[in-house]
């Protein structure tokens, strides 16, 4: 076929910015768009993503999606539209790759592509060009790690409050049971070239306008092995990320397991402006984040301790909590948030228990039909359903119950629902201490801590729309007015 245009398709998510947090371009995309134009450069490659408000004209001759698991429905929907015109769709992620081992499952969904790419689609991109120019692609490409070492350089206009996404590594080794990132990505760390690193944080300097940031995705900066030299090399070339960074992390990185903490790297995170670092605390309780979730790398009872830490670096802590089916209450709830906000963590998005697709934990539900800590099998509680509309696995619902709960899946979405809207008390307050901050000259904790606690707080009271929200990020294309 005469291979002249693809289009690269990021499906809306859910409710766009109002309920999934800020902005950042589609990394995917511009990976595979970097890679295209190495095989063949006279290949016009568009990205088009409906999170930001992007409409599909559907003139591309391929047409490349990608998904995670809660809008992969909203991607297939377009991947028939554009089968309804004669295109050919190519289709792969992480929700493709992780129904892949699921026969029941994909046999439906693939039928939504002419190619599915299964793993890392990066080592098969030249493969399928190749394939597609010669009229013989295959029904099915198996990706194979692969270290993505050229700069990725996003070429999209950033608009007012956007990150910039920039990844340092690839994989994890922790294998927390309802966590996909290990299934996908594998269970070491896989540093990128710090040079492809530094040329992308070089173009970010010149494109950003004064309210973006950089923001470092899936992965985390975990490996204490190779983010000293990274943020040492960051710093003596940059001195600072001009507008900040942010990313998530590991609490081991700041206190280990003796309760130390690590000065070296906050020391080098602070003096190249990083602004915010996010936390998987899960629980507060140990016996849950063992047992119930799966996590082992928690200590809760050094999260004051990190919080701490981090506050005297000037650095916000956001966090995120799994609300449990096995045993949370609303007095557990309520010890929560208390407890959350007098250590002082300053944002806590609220989750429920969530088995996505080739997990550990969604294996135990959807395959034993019970659930029990590792390696206890005598423990185990049956399961009394698991409802398998992707569209609800955002982590505001409970897709899954036990036999015996304690409460219905309705009420543990009112329980997560409740917490997210009063986990910050008094967000008037906190505009106040923002406007001290700012009058004494401490910039970074009035915007990062202060005024962005009021924002969020607001945002979640509902005293803020969330039409307001999509309106300042997204301009005058707001979810309602993105077409099909």
């Amino acid at each position: 076929m005469q291979l002249r245009q693809i289009d690269f398709i990021n499906p809306r998510h859910g409710e766009g910015f109002s309920k999934y947090g800020l902005y950042c371009q589609p990394y995917g995309g511009q990976v595979i768009r970097q890679i295209v134009r190495m095989v063949d450069p006279s290949i016009q490659f568009r990205i088009i993503d409906e999170t930001r408000g992007d409409n599909i004209d559907y003139e591309g001759d391929v047409m490349f999606g990608t998904a995670y698991t809660y809008p992969v429905k909203r991607l297939y929907q377009i991947a028939r539209a554009y089968h309804e015109r004669g295109k050919v769709v190519v289709l792969g992620g992480i929700h493709i790759s992780s129904i892949s081992s699921y026969p029941e499952l994909h046999s439906k969904e693939y039928q939504n592509a002419d190619a599915i790419v299964i793993g890392e689609g990066e080592s098969v991109i030249p493969e399928i060009i190749a394939d597609l120019k010669a009229e013989r692609l295959k029904p099915m490409y198996f990706g194979h790690p692969v270290e993505v070492d050229f700069p990725v350089l996003c070429e999209e206009p950033l608009r007012w409050g956007w990150g910039y996404p920039i990844q340092f590594i690839r994989g994890c080794p922790w294998s927390c049971e309802f966590c996909s990132v290990p299934t996908m990505f594998g269970a070491k760390y896989r540093q990128r070239p710090q040079s492809s690193i530094l040329q992308e944080i070089e173009h970010y300097h010149h494109v950003r306008r004064r309210t973006n940031y950089l923001m470092s995705i899936d992965d985390d900066i975990n490996d204490p092995k190779t983010i000293y030299p990274l943020l040492e090399a960051v710093n003596q070339k940059f001195g600072e990320v001009r507008g900040g960074w942010a990313s998530a992390t590991d609490m081991n990185l700041i206190v280990n397991f003796k309760g130390e903490i690590n000065h070296r790297f906050l020391s080098l995170a602070s003096k190249t402006n990083c602004f915010s670092l996010y936390f998987g605390f899960e629980n507060v309780n140990p016996r849950v984040l063992k047992e119930e979730i799966g996590v082992r790398k928690n200590s809760p009872q050094f999260y004051a301790k990190l919080t701490k830490a981090c506050h005297e670096y000037g650095i916000t802590v956001w966090g995120s909590t799994v609300i449990s089916q096995l045993s949370t209450t609303w007095n557990d709830i309520d010890f929560m948030i208390d407890w959350y906000n007098s250590i002082e963590i300053d944002l806590m998005p609220w989750t429920i228990l969530t088995p996505f697709p080739s997990t550990p934990l969604f294996n135990k539900i959807y395959r034993e039909k019970s659930i029990y800590p590792q390696n206890e099998k005598k423990r185990a509680r049956n399961i009394s359903w698991l409802d398998l509309d992707w569209t609800k696995y955002d982590c505001c619902h409970a897709v899954w119950m036990p036999a015996d709960a304690d409460f219905s899946p309705e009420e543990y979405e009112e329980m997560r629902d409740w917490a997210q809207g009063h986990y910050i008390k008094s967000p008037m307050r906190n505009l106040t201490w923002a406007a001290y901050r700012l009058f004494k000259g401490d910039l970074r904790t009035a915007i990062y801590r202060d005024a962005l606690k009021a924002l969020y707080g607001l945002k979640q009271s509902g005293f803020i729309p969330n039409s307001i929200l999509e309106q300042l990020f997204f301009g005058s294309q707001t979810t309602s007015k993105r077409q099909f």
